[in-house]
């Protein structure tokens, strides 16, 4: 009889256990991640030497004819210097396409009979600070005569360098068609056009 009293509570207390819930699973923290992103859309602008869309300055070359009529020796220009444009030109990406155009100076249509001369050409160049992607530095340019086709500055995977003056245009070498002629009484005007796009 004692025998089966002790068989029975045993019996009870298994059956109490395999009725209990089983414990819940413990961690020892939980991550979550939020991802970010954002774009830089292909720009170039300008920092310096105009506003962000536009940049140049104004060169006044004073009397063109030296004495006897002809043209005057040594005129020329840079716009490197103080007061003289300082273009700085920053870019968002690699292998900026740059071009360089030139038209000639003229006065009251560039007609003007033989011996004399209306028209005056030069040589125009665009020189670029560049920087590599190793952050190798080096100087690219461009040269054109007035009124020839467009050039355009090597910028295969370049950067433009990010510094004052990266863009400097000069001219010189002006000419008339012959050494001798005269140059014509009047305003002359021509432009030097660079191009920078993404």
């Amino acid at each position: 009889m004692k025998r089966i009293v002790v068989s029975t509570a045993a019996a009870l207390a298994l059956s109490a256990l395999a009725a209990a819930p089983a414990s819940a699973a413990t961690t020892s923290g939980a991550t979550g991640t939020v991802n970010l992103s954002g774009t830089v859309a292909p720009s170039c602008q300008a920092l310096g030497g105009g506003n962000a869309a536009t940049f140049g300055a104004a060169f006044d070359l004073g009397e063109m004819s030296q004495a006897g009529g002809t043209i005057r020796n040594g005129l020329s220009f840079s716009t490197s210097g103080a007061g003289n444009g300082n273009f700085q030109i920053v870019c968002s990406g690699v292998s900026p396409t740059i071009k360089l155009d030139a038209t000639s100076l003229t006065t009251g249509g560039g007609s003007a009979p033989n011996g004399y001369a209306a028209v005056v050409t030069y040589n125009a160049t665009v020189s670029v600070a560049t920087i590599s992607a190793a952050n190798q530095l080096a100087t690219k340019s461009a040269h054109l005569t007035s009124g020839a086709s467009t050039q355009t500055v090597p910028m295969s995977s370049l950067y433009l360098a990010n510094q004052a003056n990266n863009v400097v245009v000069t001219a010189d070498t002006f000419a008339t068609a012959h050494s001798t002629d005269i140059l014509v009484a009047g305003t002359y005007a021509g432009a030097i056009t660079v191009t920078v796009t993404p």
